[in-house]
């Protein structure tokens, strides 16, 4: 098991119970990953392996914004943005603030709404003014974000999770 799994598994676990050590055990038969990998981060390194995307002479201009569990909870930052950097003709843009929180965290849009609904405008504003022709995310959740707060601000950017734009990537009809 990986050194943050173990740490995960002290924290969950009863330290200080007679069974410390099968818990433990048990742990690391079930969590067998230091953390569970996303399509993203598994290819992001072997991603110039595979056949690239045809050229299709299409431009497009995609922000792309970071899900808390990825970018935060597993450090996944950088895969994403290489596989839609090696989308011909896709350019990247960057948001402002991108470690903020769109606001839909889990639950925190229920547990706290107000706050939940400045961060998701802040970061639709962010998404506007970055100029970006769509917007990009790894959740489904930030996804549901985006565009309520998009939709608010009267603003028709296409919200898609990063699979849907490599897929589009793939496919003969234009998408984005």
């Amino acid at each position: 098991m990986g050194k943050k799994s173990r740490v995960f598994a002290h924290l969950i676990l009863s330290p200080n119970s007679r069974f410390a050590d099968l818990e433990v055990e048990i742990a690391e038969s079930l969590l067998p990953y230091p953390r569970t990998l996303g399509f993203a981060e598994t290819v992001g390194g072997d991603w110039f392996n595979c056949e690239l995307p045809p050229d299709r002479g299409r431009r497009q201009r995609v922000a792309y914004h970071d899900a808390c569990h990825l970018a935060n909870a597993q450090d996944v930052r950088r895969e994403p943005r290489e596989l839609l950097r090696a989308i011909p003709g896709l350019r990247l843009l960057p948001l402002s603030d991108p470690e903020i929180c769109c606001g839909s965290a889990g639950t925190y849009n229920l547990d706290q709404p107000a706050i939940a609904a400045a961060l998701g405008e802040k970061k639709a504003r962010a998404v506007i003014a970055s100029s970006a022709g769509a917007v990009a995310s790894g959740n489904i959740g930030c996804l549901v974000q985006l565009r309520a707060h998009l939709d608010r601000l009267g603003v028709r950017i296409p919200v898609r999770h990063t699979m849907q734009v490599l897929r589009d990537a793939y496919q003969a009809k234009e998408k984005v």
